[in-house]
């Protein structure tokens, strides 16, 4: 997960000393303000902007001991989706989740890391419509222009070019072996430009369209190649991550 705080404006070594103070400034401020009971699992957040920032994990031992979990940079989602057929995967953190699912009418399957876990295992009992908010962090990525519209008359030509690229407008497929891990192609419907207001880093905001759904997913702007715009298509490779909650019917 280390490598994906880049994604969100911590590129370099002297910035994680930065976020190492704010993590470590973070709990001893719980520690300090909040009401505290033993044993007590928290999540903490760390904003870096009101698109993305930093969750802390852990567990509250007594008034004094506060254990790390996990650490993990988190977006948030403005689209959210219904999913069914859900069925959980364990990650190697402890009270961290993977959730496999389908999506859209196209029968989408993908599987995310659960960001709010303690939302979710509150929830994941509940009656009621599945909902889910997919983002995704992007340790690379490139600009690429709109499809070219079809023409018979440029036929052969497109029949004759090895870029793939160039003729499919959106797609998504996992990468490699490891759960939540992809390779996206999507079409720019929306872009920012933001600044993580702890590093002063930039970072890029992109909502895109791979099939019939849309991820917001975040960049580095010294990781991107290329000039976004709404219309262009993102292409790189991401995490993809989950904000569930269940909607009672």
């Amino acid at each position: 997960m280390n490598k994906y705080f880049r994604t969100i404006g911590f590129l370099d070594i002297s910035t994680r000393r930065i976020l190492e103070k704010a993590v470590n400034k973070s709990i001893a401020d719980y520690m300090n303000n909040q009401d505290k009971q033993p044993s007590r699992i928290v999540e903490i957040e760390i904003e870096c902007h009101e698109h993305f920032g930093v969750m802390i994990h852990g567990e509250c031992i007594d008034e004094e001991d506060f254990y790390v979990d996990y650490i993990i940079p988190f977006v948030r989602s403005k689209n959210y989706y219904s999913y069914i057929n859900a069925k959980e995967e364990n990650a190697v953190q402890m009270d961290s989740f993977f959730i496999r699912a389908t999506f859209g009418k196209m029968n989408t399957e993908l599987t995310f890391f659960v960001e709010n876990s303690l939302d979710y295992v509150k929830e994941r009992k509940n009656i009621g419509k599945k909902m889910v908010g997919l983002v995704g962090m992007a340790k690379q990525g490139e600009i690429l222009m709109p499809v070219v519209p079809y023409n018979p008359k440029e036929d052969e030509e497109i029949e004759r070019s090895d870029d793939i690229l160039s003729i499919v407008e959106t797609s998504i497929f996992p990468e490699g072996i490891q759960s939540g891990r992809y390779s996206v192609l999507g079409i720019i419907e929306e872009c920012e430009l933001c600044q993580n207001k702890i590093t002063l880093e930039n970072v890029y905001y992109f909502t895109i369209k791979c099939k019939d759904i849309r991820i917001n997913v975040v960049i580095n702007e010294k990781n991107l190649q290329g000039v976004p715009e709404v219309g262009r298509r993102f292409a790189g490779e991401i995490w993809l991550q989950g904000n569930t909650h269940v909607v009672n019917i």
